[in-house]
């Protein structure tokens, strides 16, 4: 295996605080058709790109996160945990926005009863984007960055010309830049070294209720998206890749009742960190739909430790 270096890698995203309330099941309620949870405990863990910045740094290199929050008890509490994990981090505060916090009610099996999502979806101010950009300039400035990840989860951050500044920067400093995208800014992220949407996110694009996914090259083709290098996630399919030497489909791997939240992020963790290790794209797309699937047989979020890593890649190379 190839050994991995001391990566400085650049995540801008948006951060959110997945909240566990894990109780017992009493009974139905009498005030209406609705289980009645005995909680017993709450653990809070980070979610979006703060999972893409946990994968990182169990991979062994250094994440820094750039972020909007707004000025809440869960900013607090994502600050908090980015500390306890040594990612370095800088979170704008945005008062005219709460922090994104997806609540999940659930037994000890991890089934859900109910998720309660606080957050805004509104595109941050022109004096909040400018914040943003002054804190990755000065983390470039002070920094030898070897990759940069835009984490967008559509929650208004990664805005049109955030992205143009990035991408500029980066042209500049020579980094390369890895995507996770959202519809909205579907075309101009597909700028980037290696794109990795989801298929439903592509579709949506495509502005298709159905694609069969053995068209997924001649659709990829025929697309004006910018990247020379496309990895689309299939879910239970297992995941798509393309370049100008070659495309295929590496099949999915078969879980029972599996749990997909932050799978995606752990795949665009693993991407980036094979692709600076200079695996060819084939080798990246078979071992990243590997990591996904060991992530999706944990509970909740999670991510995708050394060890396992190594045996992954060691069992496909």
């Amino acid at each position: 295996m190839r050994k991995i270096r001391n990566y400085n890698i650049l995540i801008i995203g948006d951060l959110m605080l997945d909240q566990y309330i894990k109780g017992k099941h009493l009974r139905q309620s009498p005030e209406a058709d609705i289980p009645i949870i005995l909680k017993a405990s709450e653990e809070n863990r980070l979610g979006g790109a703060g999972n893409v910045a946990i994968n990182i740094k169990s991979l062994t290199a250094n994440p820094i996160l750039v972020s909007v929050t707004g000025n809440d008890a869960q900013s607090y509490k994502l600050k908090s945990i980015l500390d306890k994990h040594q990612i370095k981090h800088q979170l704008i505060i945005d008062d005219s926005r709460p922090t994104t916090t997806k609540c999940r009610v659930i037994n000890e099996s991890y089934d859900q009863f109910i998720r309660i999502d606080h957050e805004s979806e509104s595109v941050i101010s022109k004096a909040i984007q400018g914040e943003v950009i002054k804190a990755i300039s000065g983390i470039l400035s002070k920094n030898s960055i070897d990759a940069l990840i835009i984490q967008d989860y559509n929650k208004g951050l990664i805005t049109s010309e955030l992205i143009e500044f990035i991408q500029k920067q980066a042209l500049l400093k020579n980094i390369p830049v890895f995507t996770d995208p959202k519809n909205a800014n579907f075309r101009i992220l597909s700028d980037c070294k290696v794109f990795k949407p989801n298929l439903k996110e592509f579709k949506s694009y495509l502005e298709l209720d159905k694609v069969n996914i053995d068209d997924l090259a001649k659709l990829v083709n025929h697309s004006d998206l910018l990247s020379k290098n496309f990895i689309i996630t299939l879910a239970e399919e297992g995941v798509f890749y393309s370049n100008s030497h070659s495309s295929g489909i590496i099949k999915g791997v078969n879980i029972e009742n599996p749990d997909v939240s932050g799978a995606g992020d752990t795949v665009i963790s693993v991407i980036t960190i094979l692709y600076l290790l200079k695996y060819p794209l084939k080798s990246i797309a078979l071992i990243a739909n590997e990591c996904g699937a060991f992530v999706c047989q944990k509970r909740g979020i999670s991510s995708i430790p050394l060890l396992d890593f190594e045996k992954i890649i060691n069992n496909q190379t």
